[in-house]
């Protein structure tokens, strides 16, 4: 019998990200500037990182590890990071020292409120192009400098019941709008911001509004802002399939004993990649020696595996692969992908695809 997964299990899961192991050589080939730096940055005192996400502690026990150097860590929810991030950067009473922020911090850095991180990148071993996908590091703003994003997940897979749909019977998108599955299929919200967004803007841009239509009205699908009761609902059958499902949910549950889940590629348009939330340090950070330290460790193997572990996302350096990652969130080379998470998609491509998406639904209702 299907089962839900059990709180107790789940708050373990969720308690339980592991800490990186050190690695001796991850400062390698920084000479006398970097131990110079390092040293400045320790009278310093601390860095003060803010962010959305759950790296808090993590990150806190292993650069402590790594450096010596406290982390003041500032969990804040997005809109509040943005508007304090915003307020501090245009009167110039800065305290942060480095900020995770997610698309939303792009016009902060086309204002030029951020400092270009690149030249930051003291050690051989950091901005290496060989160390990241394609021999290049990865940036939101077209500049390649301000907002760096050290992970791609795919996120364009759909979720089935295993059970009920079987397999071969899904390989594209046109195949959800067979009549066999009108009313079975649970959608996240594209009104939210986040996967139930940018899946129908990827949907929209790639196979046109019609098929929005299609499968987001006409099939009429049970709309859900809940991530985790939509695993749950493709868990216990009551919908065998899900659209912009949450790998954190997925994993969850099937760590917890559900194992009827089954993640499908479509075949019939590119996949769709998003990245995690963006670094960047702030002009005028009050602790800029500190700053630096932490740009280089973070973007270091190290850095990268204890961010990708918690993140739960699969990072673009080449020398780190999280086992616990499921291997359907990973690019796979050859393959083609729309980059949800740069400069021209977001100000351009995307705006006018989303208000198009939500003009129609908000019609239909």
């Amino acid at each position: 019998m299907k089962r839900a997964a059990v709180s107790a299990v789940v708050a373990l899961l969720l308690g339980n990200a592991a800490v990186a192991r050190a690695d001796d050589d991850w400062q390698a080939g920084g000479g006398a500037k970097w131990q110079t730096m390092l040293a400045a940055a320790r009278q310093e005192g601390k860095v003060v990182v803010a962010g959305t996400t759950k790296i808090g502690e993590p990150v806190q026990t292993a650069f402590k590890r790594d450096t010596g150097i406290d982390v003041e860590y500032l969990n804040l929810f997005s809109s509040e990071l943005f508007a304090r991030a915003s307020r501090e950067y245009k009167s110039g009473q800065v305290t942060l020292d480095a900020v995770f922020m997610g698309a939303n911090g792009l016009p902060l850095a086309l204002a030029g409120y951020m400092e270009p991180l690149v030249p930051r990148l003291m050690l051989p071993g950091a901005a290496d192009p060989a160390k990241w996908v394609d021999g290049k590091m990865k940036f939101i703003d077209a500049a390649g400098t301000y907002m760096f994003v050290s992970s791609l997940a795919v996120s364009s897979w759909v979720l089935i019941d295993k059970d009920e749909v079987q397999p071969g019977a899904l390989t594209g998108w046109q195949d959800l709008l067979k009549p066999e599955y009108t009313g079975k299929i649970a959608i996240y919200d594209p009104h939210v911001a986040g996967i139930g967004a940018n899946m129908a803007v990827f949907l929209a841009g790639t196979l046109g509004m019609d098929y929005v239509k299609k499968l987001y009205v006409d099939q009429h699908p049970k709309i859900s802002r809940d991530g985790r009761q939509i695993a749950e609902w493709v868990g216990r059958g009551v919908y065998p399939i899900a659209v912009a499902a949450l790998s954190e949910d997925v994993e969850l549950y099937q760590n917890a004993g559900i194992k009827n889940f089954g993640e499908v590629m479509m075949t019939d348009a590119p996949g769709l990649l998003l990245g995690g939330y963006a670094l960047h340090i702030p002009k005028g950070a009050p602790h800029p020696n500190a700053a630096t330290i932490f740009a280089n460790w973070l973007v270091s193997r190290p850095g990268q595996e204890i961010y990708s572990r918690v993140e739960g996302s699969p990072s673009r350096r080449t020398d780190v692969h999280v086992a616990s990652i499921p291997d359907y969130l990973y690019p796979k080379p050859g393959t083609t992908y729309v980059d949800g998470y740069e400069e021209k998609y977001l100000l351009a491509k995307r705006p006018p695809l989303q208000k198009a998406v939500i003009d129609l639904l908000d019609a239909s209702n």
